[in-house]
């Protein structure tokens, strides 16, 4: 059966191309073949299992960098989300200070450093006019392990880095 507004007749007697079998959606791609194919792999419960972990590992994530002196916790994990910054020495102990880098550029320095060196991805935002950095969870091959070394790395870079940045400014 030929719709008129889709694929009419005359089209397919001059050799145009019938949109309507490449897709659902006509000149989309099928967006839902990988939802699709996940689905029927790992099952209803396989697939919440994944999405629970992840979750989760958010949970620990937050409670590590609350456990972190260099790091605080920006906003609560929502989801598998969890949103924190470095906070530098001098600005620890209640404010900012002009005795070296500010939190904002170590953050934005952290950030590019690991993906710099191909050590990760670490997405950065805005909360509150702070440059914050930010673990978004998706992969449930991560480990508690591997979050873990990362804010360590995190913490291990920051201090490098404000160390340096301290050095340059005497």
């Amino acid at each position: 059966r030929n719709a008129a507004y889709l694929n009419p007749e005359r089209d397919d007697d001059a050799g145009v191309p019938n949109l309507v079998s490449k897709s659902a959606q006509t000149t989309r791609r099928f967006d839902a073949l990988k939802p699709f194919v996940t689905m029927q792999a790992l099952g209803r419960e396989g697939l919440a299992s994944m999405v629970e972990y992840t979750v989760d590992l958010a949970d620990d994530g937050a409670r590590l960098v609350e456990a972190d002196p260099d790091l605080r916790l920006v906003h609560e994990s929502e989801l598998n989300v969890v949103v924190f910054r470095y906070v530098p020495d001098h600005e620890r102990d209640g404010g900012a200070s002009a005795d070296g880098p500010s939190a904002d550029d170590l953050n934005e320095a952290i950030r590019d450093s690991l993906l710099d060196d191909g050590e990760a991805v670490v997405a950065r935002t805005t909360v509150d006019g702070e440059t914050c950095l930010k673990l978004t969870l998706l992969n449930p091959r991560t480990t508690r392990e591997d979050l873990r070394d990362l804010l360590r790395e995190i913490s291990t870079r920051g201090t490098a880095l404000e160390t340096t940045t301290d050095d340059r400014h005497e």
